[in-house]
């Protein structure tokens, strides 16, 4: 089968092969799919630059996937052959850029009437995420919410989110983005190259950092009501994860929970995590019109590498992932 694999470490190391092998017949849950796209986020491209390697070794890149079900395996009980479907892979078996892949059944759900395979293989993987910390953060109707980072792909999918529970919204962006998030659900925008959010002291509940800077834990302190709630979906770092970093960035999560203890803030780290629930409510927040997904550019297999590129620039509006479309 045609899909990207790579035998080294590094973006220029990907190549397309027409010689990969198709995955195995399905056993227990999971689901054998006929890939239609697969969306490429920001995971992918540190997996493939090696900056996770100490946790995961896959060989054919790829997390986020949409696709029709050709086998199931005999525990299987939500889906049949035929079935549109959408959701991901565990980050340590990845293969979604390819054109036949394993999901276990507990990752995926059905694609909703009206979603096309491109604009459902854009949403799993970061609107699961900015999903789990708005419930971290118990959003409340009427309750302020600031997302750090709103036109990235977290960030758009939060501001949508939130805006669904009844906040009241205000994010982060360039100025050129500002538009943008408004188009999106926000209600107000900070330009992050143009002021320091942390000077806005007691203005919000919650602030949701879908960038990871080490410093907005200490500004998010200022801009906070008391008894706000901080909650971190990013780790920004440049690099492999070494065991150094692993030490900084627990001694960081150690060092903001103690913080938090003795202060009158919480403090929340979510990682990114897949569930059929948790697309599940996605959908339904679709189905109702209150969620959109966000697709900057769609790119043929053919066309990975400079799909590729884009992603590691870090300046995709919207979804930050570039889909893949594959059949």
């Amino acid at each position: 089968m045609r899909g990207l694999f790579y035998e080294r470490y590094g973006l220029e190391a990907i190549r397309l092969r027409d010689d990969l092998p198709l995955p195995a017949q399905p056993i227990l849950s999971q689901v054998r799919i006929q890939v239609k796209a697969a969306g490429l986020n920001q995971a992918d491209v540190k997996i493939a630059k090696g900056y996770v390697s100490m946790f995961t070794s896959i060989k054919v890149p790829g997390l986020d996937v949409a696709g029709e079900v050709v086998a199931i395996g005999p525990a299987v009980t939500r889906f049949k052959v035929g079935d549109s479907v959408y959701g991901s892979t565990d980050f340590r078996q990845g293969g979604t850029f390819a054109e036949v892949v394993l999901v276990d059944e507990q990752y995926l759900s059905h694609i909703p009437k009206g979603l096309s395979f491109s604009e459902a293989a854009s949403i799993p993987l970061v609107s699961e995420l900015a999903l789990q910390a708005l419930k971290a953060a118990d959003v409340q109707p009427g309750e302020s919410v600031l997302i750090l980072g709103g036109s990235g792909g977290t960030g758009s999918a939060a501001i949508q989110l939130a805006r669904a529970m009844g906040a009241r919204v205000t994010a982060t962006c360039s100025g050129g983005n500002s538009e943008f998030c408004k188009s999106l659900g926000a209600d107000k925008t900070i330009d992050y190259t143009m002021e320091n959010f942390g000077e806005r002291a007691g203005e919000f509940d919650i602030v949701v950092d879908t960038v990871g800077k080490a410093e907005h834990f200490t500004q998010a302190k200022s801009a906070l009501k008391r008894r706000g709630r901080f909650v971190s979906t990013a780790y920004d770092h440049d690099g492999p994860m070494s065991v150094g970093q692993i030490f900084v960035f627990a001694a960081t999560i150690v060092y903001r929970l103690c913080s938090s203890f003795f202060s009158s803030i919480s403090f929340s780290n979510v990682n990114a995590s897949s569930s059929h629930i948790l697309l599940e409510e996605i959908s339904k927040f679709y189905s109702d019109g209150k969620f959109k997904p966000v697709i900057e550019a769609e790119y043929k297999l053919e066309q990975f590498r400079e799909a590729f590129l884009r992603q590691e620039s870090n300046r995709t509006r919207g979804k930050s992932v570039l889909v893949l479309t594959l059949n």
